[in-house]
């Protein structure tokens, strides 16, 4: 399966990965060929959706990846164990991180603005949630349904929508705490 969804532009997204371009519109990912069909993509013009996948292991091709100017969504990927993306700076609309079970560690460190909504929510192993250069959610905020859940690093966030921290019994009530009243003081 191609990297490009159905509906794309006429351009392979081999070629267009290859010439230090990335393709436009949606694209999906379901298999490491279809992630290193993306490998040297820095700014993505559209959504890219990672999954739902049995297969799909690493995100490495994405390493990258600086931006996504539409929505970004990593959901239902049993065999990935974690997400992995250290050159993301912004996505433009949603940020999704969803029911990818195995999956012990979210690391978007360089991550500092995202304009919708960001939800990281259902990986039940998560253990580490580390969005440490985060700023700003043009949307609501949620952090929810991990178990396994202790170490959060959201030390900057500075301005959301909203938030809701829930049915995360390992992360501290104080550091949740600091964030909500940093949120609405």
């Amino acid at each position: 399966m191609s990297a490009c969804g159905a509906g794309q532009a006429a351009e392979p997204a081999g070629a267009a990965a290859g010439a230090g371009r990335c393709p436009a519109g949606e694209v999906s990912l379901f298999t490491e060929e279809d992630a290193a069909a993306l490998a040297g993509c820095r700014a993505l013009a559209g959504d890219l959706t990672v999954g739902p996948s049995l297969v799909l292991e690493s995100l490495q091709p994405l390493s990258e990846l600086e931006s996504v100017t539409g929505s970004l969504e990593v959901s239902g990927n049993i065999a990935l164990s974690g997400v992995f993306l250290p050159a993301l700076a912004r996505v433009g609309g949603d940020l999704t991180v969803d029911g990818n079970r195995n999956a012990v560690t979210v690391s978007l460190h360089r991550l500092t603005e995202v304009g919708g909504d960001l939800v990281v929510s259902g990986n039940r192993a998560l253990l580490r949630l580390d969005l440490g250069a985060l700023r700003e959610v043009g949307g609501h905020l949620e952090v929810s349904g991990h178990p396994e859940l202790t170490a959060v690093v959201l030390d900057r966030l500075e301005r959301a929508g909203g938030a809701r921290f829930e049915d995360n019994p390992g992360w501290p009530l104080a550091e949740v705490d600091a964030i909500r009243r940093r949120l609405d003081p």
